[in-house]
């Protein structure tokens, strides 16, 4: 087996950043023209861009939901950097397990009583992945459904948090992520205040576990913050007025 050398404890992390520091986001709306809505983010070299179609009414077997319902579905380019070759079949099996994460996290900010009987299909594309790859997808498909018009109880944020060791270190690389005993990822919710999605991966410490959730909490709230201004600077722009944030 390969060894991957870990650093230190006390080690500043590789890209420089404290361990309570997330990257640098870029995040932009109206990427794709033919789309309902979409999102293009960029959390350093991890890119995924979003697009959201409907709603559209469900096949005749799907019509008894009274309510809506979300179809998500996220793909890895083939040349996308930052993936290790894996056959068809492991690629698959990766993709569904992702898209039904987002599914479950977003559909719990959608208010689906207000398309019944009808599904928003939402895409991702990965273009590259350097860690983080489903808490950025959470975060572009909650803007992208903003930006589609779909009405939503809040924005949902998206952050997750390593365990290396006893430290807690947010916002995890790809090579973090390749050192980690455990991770914490939660989608928030803030406006009501409740987590859309807190998903435990590998080995957690129980008193670190609270302690986790507390700081992916912190960094959701920053970017719910990003996520709005994104928002809010796109639609001004539309109506050609100056934003006054």
């Amino acid at each position: 087996t390969l060894h991957r050398p870990q650093p230190e404890k006390s080690a500043q992390r590789l890209d420089g950043r404290s361990d309570e520091e997330s990257r640098q986001i870029f995040l932009k709306t109206g990427v794709v023209t033919k789309a309902t809505g979409s999102a293009y983010i960029e959390l350093a070299k991890t890119k995924i861009i979003c697009s959201v179609y409907g709603p559209r009414e469900t096949t005749q077997s799907q019509q008894f939901l009274e309510a809506g319902r979300l179809f998500c579905d996220i793909k890895f380019t083939n040349f996308c950097a930052g993936v290790k070759k894996k056959s068809t079949a492991q690629s698959s099996a990766e993709e569904r397990d992702i898209s039904s994460i987002l599914q479950s996290a977003l559909s719990a900010s959608v208010q689906t009583s207000k398309f019944p009987k009808s599904v928003v299909d939402i895409f991702l594309l990965v273009l590259e992945a350097d860690g983080g790859v489903v808490s950025a997808a959470i975060t572009a498909a909650s803007t992208a459904l903003a930006d589609a018009g779909i009405e939503l109880y809040d924005l949902s944020p998206a952050c997750s948090v390593a365990v290396i060791d006893d430290r807690l270190v947010v916002d995890p690389s790809a090579a973090e992520e390749s050192w980690q005993q455990g991770s914490v990822l939660i989608s928030l919710i803030p406006c009501l205040n409740q987590y859309a999605h807190i998903l435990h991966h590998g080995s957690v410490p129980p008193h670190l576990s609270s302690q986790a959730i507390d700081v992916c909490t912190d960094a959701c709230h920053k970017l719910h913050g990003l996520m709005r201004d994104c928002l809010v600077s796109a639609y001004t722009a539309k109506l050609g007025k100056p934003s006054s944030l």
